[in-house]
């Protein structure tokens, strides 16, 4: 245990086949031209699977995640969720527990900032400009149909944050983790950046050696 609220679950879970939600949101973002329907295509089962687990009311009046799950699902997000060829959803890797309960929308929260963290790119959207991790989180709500919650963004930070400080035993900066939700920058297509800087001394190589050619019949 890492804390009176936090305990960790060290236990063996049967193999699961079938490919991780992750992998697919990833190969997802990495299409150029990727649109929201695609993204709710993938997230709306997976919003179905939390759902299911939930108690409480689904959403409010205006629309919002109201459902609570059990802190023991804190950790299903995408990256430990695997797709059967089925389609259904499983959940694996379930390490960390929570005492209290957690709402649907700070998983969610919680999915929009593993993928962030862990995208090689995010290319272009067809819908809408997603430039940073805020711009995913809100691409993710509106995937899903689901209301923009800025106004709840501080308390999520400040719950992550605080997730993260008992799981490391480290003092979490929330400046910085604010800082990076709203200020990093996704790549956009890498590898066409690096091959075109490639080109790019390619020539200037040539350039020089056809003048110090030049250079050496002149003399």
């Amino acid at each position: 245990d890492k804390s009176p609220a936090l305990h960790q679950n060290l236990t063996w879970a049967p193999y699961v086949t079938g490919e991780s939600l992750h992998q697919r949101l990833v190969t997802l973002l990495a299409y150029h031209g990727w649109r929201l329907a695609q993204l709710g295509d993938l997230l709306r089962p997976y919003l179905g699977h939390l759902l299911n687990n939930a108690s409480g009311n689904s959403t409010d009046a205006s629309g919002k995640l109201t459902a609570s799950l059990p802190g023991s699902m804190i950790d299903c997000i995408p990256q430990n969720v695997m797709v059967s060829p089925d389609g259904s959803l499983t959940a694996f890797d379930q390490e960390w527990a929570l005492e209290a309960p957690v709402s649907v929308e700070r998983i969610l929260f919680r999915s929009a900032l593993a993928i962030a963290g862990s995208v090689s790119r995010v290319s272009r959207c067809a819908d809408m400009y997603v430039e940073t991790p805020q711009d995913l989180f809100k691409a993710v709500l509106r995937a899903l149909d689901l209301p923009d919650t800025t106004s709840d963004i501080n308390e999520l930070l400040r719950l992550e944050g605080e997730f993260q400080q008992m799981v490391t035993d480290k003092p979490a900066n929330l400046a910085k983790i604010r800082e990076w939700y709203t200020t990093y920058r996704f790549p956009h297509d890498p590898l066409q950046r690096a091959y075109a800087i490639d080109i790019d001394e390619v020539r200037a190589t040539l350039k020089s050696a056809h003048a110090a050619q030049d250079v050496s019949l002149q003399e």
